[in-house]
């Protein structure tokens, strides 16, 4: 009877202890396939990152985004996709188990590209579990943006100049804000009691390169009184100053953009002569020159995508 009640007792233990087994090698075996799965998850990742990004870099090559080359951003990033094989498959829509979705915007700034893709990865040990597939949701944005739309303080000279007055009189009669002049030198007329001959003006919002937080969505007027910030300014200098449409004195001008400005020559006692000239100014970045092409928008796109670098970044 003894023997019997010990027999018993050993095969249960034996069935429990195979049980136990069964389980730890099942939950064993499942976690080799999930880590597995979140390896292939991570090379996607890093996939969609780089696709987003090389998309994104075509979205800079010109000022008009044509449906061409928003179709050529979005080939360009499958390109990509395609060279990283995660798992030792390509990342195709050959593969059946792997959905890619490419949305381009290139029509408002920032321009921007999101790549998703979606991937089963088949499991080794859960199909005996019936679980057949692993699935992997992987997304990244990246955008590319033209110039800043917030600069730092500190940075910007209380002097602004008008992308689309081309004065009547004076030394910069019909002389217009656009990539020739950049290039060649204008005269910036900023005082007098001249309308007609002005393209410039001061800032009133703040004193000489003293400048505030500067952001488009809040706009800068001229100051009531002229200001002595002529005498600041020095020959062989390079001033940064906003670019603002409309016509100056600036009554809640807008501003499109921001220059550096190369002082070749000053003739007093209120015109300053130079070229423009790129600079490297910290901010955020994101700047929509749409705004700024409504009365010349050729002249003044080229301005602004010649005076201002673009900037790639993954947002996601």
């Amino acid at each position: 009877m003894h023997r019997l009640a010990r027999s018993c007792s050993g095969q249960m233990a034996s069935v429990g202890f195979i049980g136990a087994l069964v389980v730890a090698v099942g939950v064993l075996c499942i976690t080799v396939d999930v880590s597995h799965g979140l390896l292939v998850q991570h090379q996607l990742k890093s996939a969609s990152e780089a696709a987003a990004l090389a998309g994104a870099s075509e979205l800079t090559l010109a000022p008009g985004m044509s449906q061409e080359a928003l179709k050529r951003a979005g080939l360009n990033a499958e390109h990509i996709l395609a060279s990283h094989s995660p798992d030792r498959v390509p990342i195709t829509t050959e593969d059946e188990n792997t959905t890619i979705d490419v949305l381009v915007d290139g029509k408002r700034m920032p321009r921007s590209i999101e790549v998703r893709v979606e991937r089963n990865v088949p499991l080794v040990f859960g199909r005996f579990f019936g679980i057949q597939n692993y699935p992997v949701v992987v997304s990244s944005v990246a955008q590319a943006s033209l110039g800043l739309l917030a600069v730092a303080p500190g940075q910007l000279t209380n002097l602004a100049v008008s992308i689309d007055t081309s004065p009547t009189e004076g030394p910069a009669a019909k002389e217009k804000v656009n990539a020739y002049k950049a290039a060649t030198g204008i005269t910036l007329v900023v005082g007098g009691n001249k309308k007609e001959e002005k393209n410039a003006s001061w800032i009133g919002d703040w004193k000489g390169a003293d400048s505030p937080l500067v952001s488009f969505s809040n706009p800068l007027k001229s100051p009531d009184s002229e200001q002595s910030s002529y005498a600041d300014i020095q020959e062989g200098h390079t001033i940064i100053i906003p670019i603002i449409q409309g016509d100056p004195p600036f009554l809640d001008g807008t501003m499109v953009g921001f220059t550096g400005f190369l002082v070749e020559k000053k003739n007093p006692p209120n015109r300053l002569r130079g070229k423009f000239c790129k600079v490297v100014l910290v901010g955020k970045p994101g700047l929509d020159t749409d705004r700024a092409n409504k009365r010349d928008k050729e002249a003044n796109s080229t301005f602004l995508y010649s005076a201002a670098p673009w900037k790639v970044m993954l947002v996601r």
